[in-house]
């Protein structure tokens, strides 16, 4: 995956990652949230790690 995506990890218990929290609905953690190149959610997963076969098929080719 190395170039094709970006990694963020947002603190939800500060101010700008409250406010990321709420613009995207998390209410648990660890979050995984998937975005694609307009910022639409294309994949999400709350409570454990995200499925790597489903973080690639949503991958851009």
């Amino acid at each position: 995956m190395h170039g094709r995506v970006r990694f963020i990890k947002v603190n939800v218990q500060e101010d700008e990652g409250a406010e990321v929290a709420l613009r995207y609905g998390i209410q648990g953690v660890p979050a995984f949230i998937m975005l694609d190149g307009e910022g639409r959610v294309i994949y999400r997963k709350v409570g454990g790690k995200p499925d790597v076969n489903e973080v690639r098929a949503r991958l851009p080719r």
